[in-house]
């Protein structure tokens, strides 16, 4: 699967951010798709922006109906996430109308999209419940006018209840609707040394950073908000290398230098589906500059050890597909997309955010879509593609 980067929240300095805009994923819809062709893939996440959406108006709503058609014509299944951390900034986030709005908000997306496509729709309501909390609460990652957030429970429990209530009203427009959501999972490794409890505590942080709003939303905690296994649908686990640190210090556990406390990705994977017993799909995974195409190797080697141990992870969505700028740093791009984006011409001037293929990450994604479980029949790499090594 391939995933475009929709954040469309305000920053730590206030900027309002509209990623798909930044590296002109929305003006060049039509080539990106294409360029997916090339690869087999046929699934994509989507960012709809409910910040961005609802402040346009009608305009908002037709781009996504054009976005819509579009991506039917091109056979294209879309994970549609309706909130990518950004909300309208006159709402209180803690306030039932927050609750409200983002209700009417999901039943207007769910039947734009319903009458845009035949087949049936995949919606995420709200992007990362769990990391958004966090960084809500205990970051200065986005801008939060007049609120000074700081209980991540409460947060976390309006977020949940947002997610839930849609989940039902877009259900009630569109039966045939499914659902996912993701979080990522964390691995918070034990200081050398430590005594028992302090190894208790680096499992409990584990569990608790990872598993709390995907227990509201099944139900096991919370069960007030109204959340059951029907509304968990697919569990999505977003995995990137800054996932493992150390308990206390924050220490990373780099997955470049081959720290030996980071836990492989299919030790984490295997208590997401022994505790909810849903499908699962990797949402998220990808990695930076050089170390792209190496990451993807072991990431694969983890999925078929997944599979082999009967866990079914259903799809594994490459995190950005195109590459993306730093939400703080506009001038910072990642270098973390299969393309990446010409974003600076001579001299430091704009550049034209024309598509660069990453041959190493290309060259293992086509040796790995050879081998793993549905995977789509590599193409040759086209001449008239530009390309970086």
């Amino acid at each position: 699967m391939a995933g475009y980067e929709g954040s469309d929240h305000i920053n730590g300095e206030g900027v309002a951010l509209s990623m798909n805009e930044a590296n002109a994923h929305w003006q060049r819809l039509p080539e990106d798709y294409a360029l997916l062709a090339d690869f087999g893939i046929r699934t994509v996440r989507e960012s709809v922006g409910w910040r961005i959406t609802e402040l346009r108006g009608e305009q908002g709503w037709q781009r996504l109906r054009e976005h819509a058609e579009l991506a039917e014509r091109h056979g294209i299944e879309v994970i549609w996430s309706l909130m990518h951390y950004g909300w309208p900034q006159d709402i209180d986030l803690m306030s039932p109308v927050f609750v409200e709005r983002f209700v009417a908000f999901s039943v207007q997306t769910a039947r734009v999209l319903r009458a845009a496509s035949s087949d049936s729709r995949f919606y995420q309501p709200i992007n990362e419940i769990s990391f958004l909390t966090w960084a809500l609460t205990s970051t200065g990652l986005m801008h939060r006018p007049g609120q000074r957030l700081t209980d991540a429970h409460a947060v976390k429990r309006q977020l949940v209840r947002a997610a839930l209530r849609a989940c039902e009203a877009i259900a009630a427009v569109d039966p045939g609707a499914r659902f996912m959501h993701s979080d990522p999972v964390i691995d918070v490794a034990p200081p050398p040394g430590c005594s028992d409890d302090l190894i208790e505590l680096a499992r409990q942080q584990s569990e608790d950073g990872a598993f709390e709003a995907w227990d509201m939303l099944c139900g096991a905690k919370a069960p007030e908000l109204g959340g059951t296994p029907d509304h968990l649908g697919v569990v999505g686990i977003n995995y990137y290398h800054d996932n493992h640190w150390e308990l206390g210090t924050g220490q990373r556990l780099e997955w470049h230098l081959g720290d030996p406390r980071r836990r492989p990705f299919s030790q984490l994977a295997a208590p997401v589906w022994k505790r909810f017993g849903r499908p699962m799909m990797i949402a998220e995974t990808s990695h930076v500059g050089i170390g792209r195409a190496r990451w993807l190797d072991d990431i694969a080697n983890q999925i078929l050890l997944c599979r082999q141990q009967g866990m079914p992870l259903e799809g594994v969505c490459l995190y950005p597909i195109v590459d993306r700028h730093d939400w703080g740093n506009t001038r910072h791009w990642h270098n973390s997309g299969l393309w990446d984006v010409e974003a600076c011409g001579p001299g430091g001037a704009e550049g034209s955010l024309d598509r660069a293929l990453c041959v190493p990450y290309a060259e293992r994604l086509r040796h790995w879509q050879q081998f793993l479980p549905g995977g789509a029949q590599p193409h040759p790499l086209t001449s008239d593609t530009p390309s970086r090594s």
